[in-house]
């Protein structure tokens, strides 16, 4: 019964871990009009073409490594 709870507590903890810069920038995209899904700091598929696609947009490298770029470039455009 305990293991049955420890996995059930595990499995909760995974699925509400989010990652708060995401959140951000799923936010910034969804205000520039991009299909995140929601803002659930998760990188699910949506947000992955989303990002890739903003990226692309404005010239900026997606590798996968520069997602502090990409989110300081979010922030600069909402200020335009």
């Amino acid at each position: 019964m305990a293991k049955i709870r420890y996995a059930a507590a595990l499995e909760h903890a995974a699925a509400s871990n989010t990652n708060p810069s995401l959140v951000e920038a799923q936010k910034l995209l969804i205000r520039m009009g991009y299909d995140v899904g929601s803002a659930d700091g998760k990188t699910g598929p949506n947000t992955k073409a989303a990002l890739q696609s903003y990226a692309k947009q404005v010239g900026l490298p997606f590798d996968g490594t520069s997602f502090d770029v990409l989110l300081g470039s979010l922030r600069l455009r909402q200020t335009d």
